[in-house]
């Protein structure tokens, strides 16, 4: 029966995923399925549209984009766009005092519950 209800949503403050099956803008629930939003177990586009509009504008403002993708996200596209990987965190290459700012940014990782340090700590270090 389930291969018959090949459509699930669940957003928002849906406690379990919402099954449904149709076609031309109409649909019928799952039998044992509900939707707090729902009033009946047939519901149309415009039910849809106004159950989903407003948590697809929440997930793409950029706080909650970033929240949930992070920067794989930019990795990622850059890496398809170039065949190469994004710059990263790891520790640069400096031309000065590279050994003094090393051993200190390790230490300051270390003091952080970090295992190895990284370019923040580096240049955390250097600043001070």
């Amino acid at each position: 029966m389930a291969s018959e209800y090949k459509n699930i949503l669940k957003v928002r403050d849906d406690a379990n995923p919402v099954w449904f099956s149709g076609s031309d803008g109409k649909y019928n629930l799952k039998e044992n399925t509900e939707g707090s939003w729902l009033g009946k177990n047939e519901f149309s586009n415009k039910d849809l549209r106004h159950r989903i509009e407003p948590w697809l504008t929440s997930l793409f403002q950029s706080e909650h984009l970033s929240l949930i993708a992070g920067s794989g996200l930019t990795h990622a596209v850059h890496y398809l766009a170039a065949q190469k990987g994004a710059a990263g965190m790891s520790a640069l290459t400096l031309s000065n005092h590279q050994a003094e700012i090393n051993q200190a940014a390790e230490r300051a990782s270390e003091a952080a519950g970090r295992k190895k340090g990284n370019l923040e700590d580096q240049l955390r270090v250097a600043n001070e």
